[in-house]
């Protein structure tokens, strides 16, 4: 009777998939929790800077109101650009 398949025998990347997979589930999760905390805060951070777009005037912003609201959308660097640069004290 023959045996059970040793890692020797299975195909050539048989072995390396299943252990990855194994390997690799922690660090998916981390991945996962790390991504969903990223866009948790950039619906925050963006958010925040719409409202402060809606309730300035043309003459508190610099440049368009319209174009920063594009740019915080975009990612969380256009809200941060928005806040040094965008806004008139």
């Amino acid at each position: 009777m023959r045996e059970h398949a040793t890692r020797s025998d299975a195909p050539a990347g048989f072995a390396a998939r299943c252990h990855n997979r194994v390997v690799d589930r922690p660090r998916d999760q981390h991945r996962t929790r790390v991504t969903i905390v990223a866009m948790f805060v950039h619906l925050i951070v963006t958010s925040l800077t719409w409202r402060d777009l809606a309730r300035r005037s043309a003459g508190q912003i610099r440049g368009s109101a319209q174009l920063w609201r594009v740019a915080s959308g975009l990612n969380t660097l256009g809200s941060v650009a928005y806040w040094t640069i965008g806004r008139k004290s």
